[in-house]
């Protein structure tokens, strides 16, 4: 019994049926002709296949490796961002070191005045930081008009135009600054929520791994199913060479008796089953040279991604050192976070009491400056009815005082722009502060997505692992296909035996061991399809794998735009962040300019203020000496009148007094030439806007003291002798004329022999 399985025949024959003939040869080949082509096609389409999957996998290769290649540059870039945020906080520290310092320093050199230095003191013990934006805004803006209202009322000093575009320019960027720091905002918003949208995308990536992982697990189970099946048929394929042996011997000794009738014709037809033998062996090597270099190819595809896996894994552990590196970064930029807002807490606590000390003081020095004004206009009013020598001491008094209130408001107003600058300064820290704790969430996200990429690698690394199962499949594949050609070798061993050697009594033997050998091949062609069937299971779970890869890598690729968009978004915020300390700085630079400009237009006013007083103490001393000399002359004429002097004597004394009036006369003109040259000089400073409001004020009470106070245009050149108040000559005439004999002033009764006329 013979199995001829692959030939189309019955496995069951009859024990004294004859050898198959030459038809049904001819049939078995037939048939198993079109077997044989359909298998090449495959076996070239596969290898198509296999090359087009081996570019992809190379393509997928590189991408990746520039994916690391990026990974390691972000890393490097965290890093520096780390540094920055370290300077940061130390520049933070230095700056409200110096801010204490210069508060100590300006109360050592600040005179006691009561609240105010109290209140300073408060505010250095506790420190200054702002609780809410809208809060204070609201308090500098009313810092700023009370300072305002405090300079117009009591701090008269010349605000040339220059520095009041200086002032709206400095006003203007302010409101830059707050529309930028605003924008910023926004965009660090929105920042958020793109972050957002990526960590539910991560999310989802996350399911999409654990799926690919589930089917990465059935695939090995399949695997081991395959294996199992092939150590099976190996067992059948021996147990039936086996069987075949001895039966191909059972069979030969029977037909032993029947070989001599036969053995002419069977002659003919060994011929050229040996000729068709050989033309099969050829192919049989063709197709096992087909499948060495398919086997070659396959495991240089296997080693090539084992080769890469390993460097993607040593590229994987420098990110986890990079990774490390940034985590200890991070906790000690959080340690400084932490630090900071607890600081932050305290001084938000304080800054409550201390807007409303603030508000406290701000009333009572409101307070204090109207009652101040009050008693400023009641000792004008009383200095214009007193008489003229208490009048001039009580105005030197109050002039006094009102030096002494001007220092006093100069001083507070100094404060008050320390104060100001020191809460500019704090309010700059605080927004450091956020844009410190807002980088602290953005790390902390990308620190997440890092850790998520690190787990995809891990996946894939195990994906790559399950290639090693495949090498090993192929490797049995080439065992058995090397036991083959083996026995192949054997059989042209036999053949050519059979041509040097006595061929008709070797032939039925060789007949038995090619149809097994036959039996053999067709039970080979089985199993081999059924590898081939195995192979393309395996070709489809392995598709199925590249293509969640590649949904991996697209989603990855998707993930490190996000990642690069938000850092560009983040460096334009540092950049903006930088701008707008530049235009700080300018400002404190202008401001500085500023101050130094009004302090150069104070010493100029002081300068003024001191020639005003010298000009009138001389106008004054000038009007003494002519009020003694006309007293004197009218002493003198009274008494020659009362003795009836001479007229010679009467005329010596009228050149006398002529030449002391025409000296009076000549110190006059003097002196208003001198007026009329401080005035070019007044009205030059108007021109250029630095007019003294102190200057101007003198001015107007040294030609108050000049000009009639009835008319206010002649000049004064009469005095009414009983109360020394003095008018022009025209309206002393209309009072007389009209019979009104009380002074204007006073209201004390006078006669026509107490006018007396003057010179100044």
């Amino acid at each position: 019994r013979r199995s001829l399985i692959g030939f189309g025949m019955s496995s069951k024959r009859k024990k004294n049926s004859p050898l198959p003939g030459p038809s049904s040869m001819k049939r078995a080949r037939s048939a198993q002709a079109p077997a044989a082509a359909e298998d090449v096609d495959g076996l070239k389409h596969e290898l198509e296949v296999l090359k087009y999957k081996e570019k992809r996998i190379g393509h997928r290769l590189v991408l990746e490796k520039q994916k690391v290649q990026e990974a390691v540059e972000e890393a490097k870039r965290h890093k520096s961002v780390s540094a920055k945020l370290r300077s940061r906080a130390t520049v933070l520290a230095t700056a409200w070191k110096q801010v204490l310092s210069d508060m100590e320093s300006i109360l050592s050199q600040a005179p006691d005045n009561g609240t105010e230095n109290t209140f300073l003191k408060q505010i250095l013990q506790t420190g200054g930081q702002k609780d809410d934006d809208a809060e204070v805004s609201a308090l500098l803006s009313r810092q700023k008009d009370f300072t305002l209202n405090l300079l117009k009322k009591c701090i008269k000093i010349p605000v040339s135009s220059d520095s009041e575009r200086k002032m709206q320019q400095l006003v203007a960027e302010e409101r830059k600054a707050g529309h930028e720091l605003v924008k910023a905002k926004t965009e660090l918003e929105a920042t958020k929520a793109a972050l957002d949208q990526t960590k539910k995308e991560v999310a989802a990536m996350k399911l999409d791994h654990e799926i690919s992982a589930k089917k990465a697990i059935r695939l090995e189970k399949s695997i081991e199913e395959l294996k199992i099946a092939n150590t099976e048929l190996k067992l059948k394929n021996d147990s039936a060479l086996v069987q075949v042996k001895v039966e191909g011997g059972v069979k030969g000794e029977q037909n032993n008796g029947k070989a001599t009738a036969d053995q002419t014709s069977g002659a003919v037809v060994d011929a050229k089953f040996a000729e068709t033998y050989k033309k099969k062996n050829n192919e049989l090597r063709e197709q096992i040279v087909g499948l060495k270099k398919k086997i070659w190819d396959l495991e240089v595809q296997v080693k090539t991604p084992k080769d890469e896996n390993v460097k993607s894994t040593q590229v994987y552990r420098g990110l986890e050192n990079q990774l490390f590196v940034v985590q200890q970064d991070n906790k000690h930029v959080k340690d400084t976070l932490e630090r900071m807002t607890k600081h932050n807490e305290t001084l938000g606590h304080q800054l409550i009491t201390e807007k409303q000390r603030y508000s406290e003081l701000k009333s009572h020095l409101e307070t204090k400056l109207e009652s101040r004004v009050s008693e400023v206009v009641a000792m004008r009013i009383q200095r214009e009815r007193m008489q003229a020598k208490n009048q001039e001491a009580k105005l030197e008094k109050v002039e006094s005082e009102l030096k002494a209130t001007k220092e006093e408001m100069e001083k507070l107003q100094a404060q008050a722009k320390s104060t100001k600058d020191k809460m500019d300064k704090l309010q700059v820290d605080s927004e450091t502060l956020k844009q410190l704790t807002e980088d602290k969430i953005s790390w902390r996200l990308l620190i997440r997505g890092l850790d998520k990429k690190r787990r995809d690698l891990a996946s894939k690394l195990s994906a790559f692992e399950n290639l090693d199962n495949e090498k090993q499949s192929l490797a049995e594949v080439k065992a058995r296909e090397e036991t083959l050609r083996n026995e192949h070798k054997k059989l042209q061993e036999h053949l050519d035996k059979i041509k040097d050697g006595n061929l008709a009594t070797e032939l039925d033997t060789q007949k038995m061991l090619m149809e097994e050998l036959e039996g053999e091949l067709n039970d080979l062609g089985t199993s081999y399809g059924e590898i081939e069937v195995e192979n393309s299971n395996l070709k489809d779970c392995l598709k199925e794998a590249e293509k969640m890869k590649s949904k991996i890598l697209g989603e990855r690729a998707k993930l490190e735009e996000k990642l690069e968009i938000a850092r560009k978004e983040k460096l334009l915020v540092e950049k903006k962040c930088d701008h707008l300390a530049n235009l700080l700085k300018e400002r404190e630079n202008h401001h500085h300019k500023f101050q130094e400009h009004i302090e150069k237009q104070k010493k100029a006013a002081m300068d003024r203020e001191a020639a005003m007083n010298v000009m009138a103490t001389q106008v004054e001393a000038y009007r003494r000496q002519t009020l003694q000399a006309t007293q004197e002359a009218q002493k003198k004429l009274n008494a020659e009148q009362d003795k009836a002097s001479p007229i010679e004597e009467l005329k010596k004394q009228l050149e006398t007094s002529e030449k002391a009036r025409q000296k009076l006369d000549s110190d006059k003109t003097h002196l208003i030439t001198r007026l009329d040259k401080y005035k070019k000089r007044l009205e030059s400073n108007k021109e250029a806007g630095g007019a003294d409001e102190d200057l101007q004020f003198m001015l107007d009470e040294s030609k108050r003291k000049i000009i009639c106070t009835l008319c206010d245009t002649n000049e004064k050149n009469c005095i009414i002798v009983r109360c020394m108040h003095a008018f022009c000559r025209q309206c002393i005439d209309k009072n007389l004329k009209v019979r009104n004999r009380n002074c204007p002033q006073c209201q004390q009764a006078f006669g026509k022999h107490d006018v007396k006329e003057f010179w100044l």
